[in-house]
């Protein structure tokens, strides 16, 4: 079974310059998690909630600035795999920069990192 929860949206100060943290950026975080076995029950407790995801990821992003955005998808990555493992079979997080202030030519770049 897969879970796929898409553009988890970050207002925040992520950025690999002090002018671009001053002004602030949006990211987008993408998690896509892979579960071990079907649900033995109709219970959240299950699976990986939606919610859980979404809280990691903003748990994660508050803690510290970021200067890389490598930096953040790992620490996602780790947090999440360290919380949930035993349900896992692979997780893949993407973390996308959108209308990047240090090139107003591109809409988005983005990383994607990965456990199996």
């Amino acid at each position: 079974m897969n879970l796929r929860v898409n553009a988890i949206r970050l207002e925040a100060a992520h950025a690999a310059y002090p002018w671009e943290q001053e002004l602030g950026t949006t990211i987008e975080v993408d998690v896509d998690v892979s579960v071990l076995r079907r649900p033995t029950s109709d219970e959240l407790s299950q699976v990986v909630a939606v919610e859980d995801v979404v809280n990691t990821v903003h748990q994660v992003s508050g803690k510290k600035t970021y200067h890389l955005i490598e930096s953040l998808a790992y620490d996602i990555l780790d947090t999440f795999c360290e919380a949930h493992g035993e349900k896992l079979d692979d997780v893949i997080v993407r973390v996308r920069k959108i209308l990047p202030k240090s090139d107003r030519r591109i809409s988005s770049y983005e990383v994607e990192v990965k456990r199996k």
